[in-house]
């Protein structure tokens, strides 16, 4: 199976002042910093647009006697995010690089709600939990 295009209404946060306004309040931002990082985020944008995507595929396994499936998901904001990270860090811009650190991990948490919305809608699931590799999360965290 190929990857499937990463959800646009995710890369179309990388535009949203609410969302942005959002990273800045949890992050502790100071509001000097909001055209920093909304520069940065327009950045990331054709990373996104680009090489964001997301693939599944169904596990079968017995467990205790009794048959149950599985899917197991891979979601990505693809390579280029990293490089552009990377230069930053490289180029000794710390802040900046912790910027897209931080609007990396609420795209990727806002990727994950959108593919458990996609799954009701195309494959009449319910997502019960999150399992990532090494720990546990709620699908309601």
């Amino acid at each position: 199976m190929d990857m499937q295009t990463f959800f646009s209404e995710i890369t179309a946060l990388c535009r949203n002042e609410q969302f942005l306004h959002s990273v800045m309040e949890k992050y502790h931002y100071s509001p000097e910093a909001y055209p920093n990082l909304k520069r940065l985020a327009g950045e990331m944008i054709p990373c996104l647009e680009t090489e964001a995507g997301w693939q599944d595929r169904e596990i079968k396994e017995t467990f205790s006697g009794r048959d149950q499936s599985f899917l197991a998901v891979g979601i990505t904001l693809g390579n280029g995010i990293d490089a552009l990270q990377e230069k930053y860090l490289q180029n000794e811009f710390l802040t900046e690089s912790y910027m897209i650190e931080v609007l990396s991990s609420e795209l990727l948490l806002k990727s994950y709600r959108a593919y458990t919305e996609w799954v009701v809608v195309h494959r009449n699931l319910h997502v019960g939990r999150l399992h990532f590799l090494g720990g546990g999360i709620s699908e309601t965290s």
